[in-house]
């Protein structure tokens, strides 16, 4: 059974940029350095290995990190991804060896996870495994620089460090966050047609499974492009690029199957 939901559409504001350090890194452009979106949360890679109850909202992810508790992050799950989004600022190189992207893991476990991150959400480039906790790496190691732009994040908990018990199960993620950036509105012409894509916002319940069907047509067909995902309570958020298809529409519909 599907049920039509109705979709957000919000707009960006700008945002002053004010240094600010966050567990001992500074972040030259402060609050607006971190993730923005919530792309996809996969929690788990069996039905054995999955984090439950307060240990399951992505959105805990977003923003600046909260460095004080597990109540304040999202748990991946043995195995389980998480895909983030920046939308003011786009993750960039730093044309030298420091590090430009941070990954901040909380929790009484110091939980090790793989990086990927894209520029249009359909090519991923592996940053390999970082450690845990406060954790960075620096993508101009892998041949990066400041003229490249990155607005997706891809995160994997290591399914081999973790029991397969309780609600809160493989790491737990407080926040992402990138040192070196570019303004989205700043991106030379050949960047933007590279990262065109179009958000889709929608008000959740918790529990209830949600998925997004996309078409060129407002009487379809319809075809599933993201889920199921579970609501939250909160706002949920799906990316698309819409490289290519000058026209497309989109519906978010509750489902039970």
């Amino acid at each position: 059974m599907h049920r039509l939901i109705p979709v957000l559409s919000l707009g960006l504001l700008p945002l002053t940029a004010l240094a600010e350090t966050y567990g001992g890194v500074e972040f030259p452009d402060g609050a607006v350095s971190f993730a923005d979106a919530v792309i996809d949360f996969s929690p788990s890679i069996n039905g054995s290995g999955n984090p439950c109850c307060q240990y399951i909202d992505p959105l805990k992810a977003l923003g600046e990190p909260e460095l004080s508790t597990t109540d304040f992050s999202v748990s991946l799950g043995e195995g389980g991804t998480l895909t983030l989004a920046f939308t003011d600022n786009l993750l960039t190189g730093s044309g030298d060896d420091a590090e430009d992207l941070w990954v901040f893991e909380v929790g009484t476990l110091v939980e090790s996870l793989f990086l990927e991150i894209s520029a249009d959400g359909l090519n991923w480039f592996a940053l390999g495994q970082i450690s845990g906790a406060v954790s960075g790496v620096d993508i101009d190691a892998f041949g990066f620089g400041p003229e490249d732009a990155f607005s997706f994040v891809k995160l994997r908990d290591d399914p081999t460090q973790t029991g397969t018990n309780g609600p809160q199960l493989g790491a737990d993620i407080d926040a992402v966050g990138a040192i070196s950036t570019t303004p989205a509105d700043f991106l030379t012409p050949v960047a933007e047609e590279i990262h065109t894509a179009v958000e889709v916002r929608w008000a959740s319940l918790a529990g209830q499974f949600y998925i997004v069907e996309a078409s060129d047509s407002t009487g379809g067909p319809w075809s599933r492009v993201h889920g199921p995902v579970i609501g939250s309570g909160d706002t949920l958020q799906f990316f698309d690029s819409t490289l290519d298809r000058p026209r497309q529409f989109y519906r978010v519909m509750r489902t039970t199957d």
